[in-house]
């Protein structure tokens, strides 16, 4: 008697309060033994393993409660409120979803908020000052839970400052109807982050740079992402700025920016804007106008003994050929009573073959080649060759000498300028510092 006097406690109806009506819900299910089922589920049968009477018997049992927990649910939504199933969980392939409980629950505007949303498969955001690289020409739409769809106008990067790190949000809508701003998890995780859900938190992990974003579950079961914007408008107009400079450094045959500075602070031509410094360089002025730096007047470094270093060059094609450079070795140290340490030469062939390499290796000469297409590495030979035959020239045009014998003027001008006045050697011939 005391059994059929007992009266069932009834299903909690959902009034539209989300949090008081899951509360009374846990505590319904956990009167009738079924939490434990919703925490946990059905538990799942490894394929191929035989299963025991009991444990068959236990499966069948949780299904059965589960049914029965569902059932319940179904009982707790009333048949004549607005259908969230039907409207909030379904979209349009071309719509994107907004999730109808955040658009209701949120009517002020804060600016400094980003929901995490899974509902929404793109980020969004109603103000359009926060963008930079924006395209106006971008249209799409958003569709609500109560059926109603807002127009996105433009898409394009937000930059956003969060625990004083600067992250930028590429692909942001730009929803000017929108009360709030969302950041999609689905696109998040597109971009090859992380997102984390434990102990009430939520953390986003970059692969490289580790946790870039930290949120705590608000009272509505939601996470908020505490932002600072920062646009970068201004780089927009430095890159028109920079175009407007370009623009008429171009239409100036690559003049200089000094040059056009000067035409428009002196008015000498007509139409010409005021233009301020670029800030980037020219990539064709580069490739016109590069130069080679000049080559120092003077060596870092000096010869301090006969013959420590040697100056070589081959002067022609001139025929006949003149003696050779083993004959001039042998004349030299023996002249002088010293050894040639080092050779600068060019990397012509007659100084590279293997012959000569073998040479110098067997009479411990060390080789200095220089770099290709720069003769000033070598200028001491260069310059002497040019002196030796500018007087070859005239001493020929003077005595009206055939020109065959040119060898032998080379050998007088030689044994003449070895008895001449040099700046490398102060009041001294070369002949007489030879000697010495």
């Amino acid at each position: 008697m005391a059994e059929n006097s007992f009266v069932q406690p009834a299903v909690p109806k959902f009034d539209g309060h989300y949090d008081h009506w899951a509360m009374l819900m846990e505590n319904f299910l956990r009167s009738k033994e079924y939490w434990g089922l919703v925490e946990s589920g059905i538990p799942t049968v490894v394929e191929g393993v035989v299963l025991t009477d009991a444990q068959r018997k236990n499966i069948d049992d949780q299904k059965l409660k589960d049914l029965k927990a569902k059932n319940y649910l179904f009982q707790a939504l009333d048949r004549s409120c607005p259908s969230k199933e039907n409207e909030a969980n379904y979209a349009d392939t071309q719509e994107e979803m907004l999730l109808m409980a955040y658009v209701d629950m949120n009517k002020a505007h804060r600016e400094d908020m980003w929901f995490l949303d899974s509902g929404c498969s793109n980020h969004m955001c109603g103000t359009k000052e926060y963008f930079s690289n924006f395209d106006g020409s971008f249209r799409d739409s958003v569709k609500l839970g109560n059926n109603t769809s807002m127009v996105v106008t433009g898409k394009g990067n937000v930059r956003l400052q969060v625990n004083g790190i600067a992250q930028i949000i590429t692909g942001v809508f730009y929803v000017p109807e929108l009360k709030n701003n969302l950041l999609s998890i689905g696109q998040l995780q597109e971009k090859g982050l992380t997102i984390l859900f434990q102990s009430g938190k939520c953390k986003v992990f970059h692969p490289e740079r580790g946790v870039i974003m930290e949120m705590k579950m608000c009272s509505n079961r939601m996470f908020m992402l505490h932002a600072i914007s920062q646009p970068i408008a201004s780089t927009c107009f430095n890159a028109i700025t920079e175009d407007i400079v370009h623009l008429w450094h171009c239409r100036y045959g690559h003049l200089s920016f000094k040059g056009l500075k000067t035409l428009q602070q002196k008015k000498m031509v007509n139409g010409l804007p005021q233009l301020k410094s670029p800030l980037r360089l020219c990539k064709d002025c580069l490739v016109g106008k590069q130069q080679r730096y000049s080559f120092p007047r003077k060596s870092t470094w000096r010869a301090s003994q006969i013959l420590q270093l040697v100056h070589a060059d081959i002067c022609g094609p001139i025929k006949p050929i003149s003696n050779s450079k083993k004959r001039f070795k042998i004349h030299v140290e023996k002249e002088t009573n010293s050894f040639i340490r080092a050779l600068r030469t060019d990397r012509g062939g007659e100084f590279t073959s293997q012959e000569f390499t073998n040479f110098c290796d067997v009479n411990g000469i060390r080789r200095q080649l220089t770099a290709a297409y720069t003769p000033q590495q070598n200028g001491v030979a260069e310059r002497k060759n040019r002196t030796i035959m500018n007087m070859v020239r005239s001493m020929i045009s003077e005595k009206k000498i055939p020109k065959p014998f040119w060898p032998e003027a080379v050998n007088w001008i030689v044994h003449v300028l070895n008895r001449s006045p040099t700046l490398a050697v102060q009041n001294k011939t070369q002949k007489k510092l030879g000697v010495e």
